[in-house]
């Protein structure tokens, strides 16, 4: 049986996990509407799309840093805070800010039902 902290971290990479596969459909699924419009609107097109697919590797680099970012963060701000529920609700606040996903969502919910 998983103790509680086990089970709080846990759900916390799973919340990670779900944020980046998220992050990846969603540029995978632009790039293929970007295909299909290049496809059918010709090659007049072309620019205006290919700087929405630029701004899209941009936007998914970006995010790539800011979970390693969030990582780090949340690491250190489980050696400093005091309580669980203080650890819990930073970590809650940073990920919630920064991506505002269905995965944070998931996360408070995960984490709160753990809460006694």
């Amino acid at each position: 049986m998983l103790t509680l902290q086990q089970q709080r971290k846990r759900m916390y990479k799973v919340g990670y996990i779900f944020s980046l596969i998220s992050i990846i459909a969603l540029t995978f699924v632009s790039l293929i509407i970007l295909i299909f419009a290049v496809v059918t609107l010709g090659h007049t097109a072309v620019v205006a799309l290919g700087l929405t697919v630029l701004f899209k590797i941009i936007f998914l680099l970006v995010f790539i840093v800011l979970y390693i970012i969030l990582f780090i963060n949340i690491k250190r701000a489980y050696v400093q805070c005091g309580t669980d529920k203080e650890k819990d609700h930073l970590a809650l606040g940073i990920v919630c800010v920064l991506f505002m996903t269905p995965s944070a969502i998931f996360i408070l919910i995960a984490t709160s039902m753990f809460h006694e």
